[in-house]
């Protein structure tokens, strides 16, 4: 199951996002995702970073997170960021959705910066980045985050968000692949 929303916040929303996550201090570190060895930029959240928390919940009354996908809560949010040539390991989440949100409303297709979600047959989805677009999957699947072209001087930065439903039947999931 993979859902793409475009412009998923309203726009003066959207702006305020991208203007905080451009204000924050990155730091250098390992992926907390894997156990593998990749390290990238990272703006570690905890409860007291509230502008998070109040992304996740606009997104989820927003788009019904609740009444389609049965997402109550978040259980893990994390903010990374890619230069070019740090390419992220294909990977999987343990939790039931990944939600992901690309806050960069100036990114260009160029730039690159996507996602590659590879499906339960083996296929490869590519999901590009857009700002104020959030993608939604199967936490288990292979995913992997797309590093920026060399013409881009950006940080690639992304609103991850990590959700296990109470009591998940996996083949109920089933269910939402459209």
């Amino acid at each position: 199951m993979i859902k793409v929303y475009d412009d998923p916040l309203e726009n003066e929303y959207a702006k305020s996002i991208d203007e905080k996550v451009r204000s924050l201090s990155w730091t250098y570190e390992f992926q907390p995702t894997t156990t593998l060895l990749n390290k990238h930029w990272v703006y570690p959240t905890d409860k007291t970073d509230t502008w998070a928390t109040g992304l996740f919940w606009k997104l989820h009354k927003g788009l019904g997170l609740k009444e389609f996908f049965n997402i109550e809560k978040y259980h893990t949010i994390y903010l990374l960021g890619h230069t070019y040539g740090l390419e992220q390991q294909a990977h999987h989440d343990q939790c039931d959705f990944t939600i992901i949100y690309y806050p960069l409303l100036d990114w260009k297709l160029s730039w690159a910066g996507g996602t590659k979600v590879w499906d339960d047959n083996g296929r490869e989805n590519s999901v590009d980045y857009r700002g104020n677009r959030l993608v939604i999957f199967d936490g288990e699947l292979l995913h992997q985050g797309v590093p920026p072209a060399k013409s881009c001087h950006e940080l690639r930065i992304i609103c991850v968000f990590q959700c296990k439903i109470e009591e998940a039947n996996r083949k109920r999931l089933d269910y939402y692949n459209v």
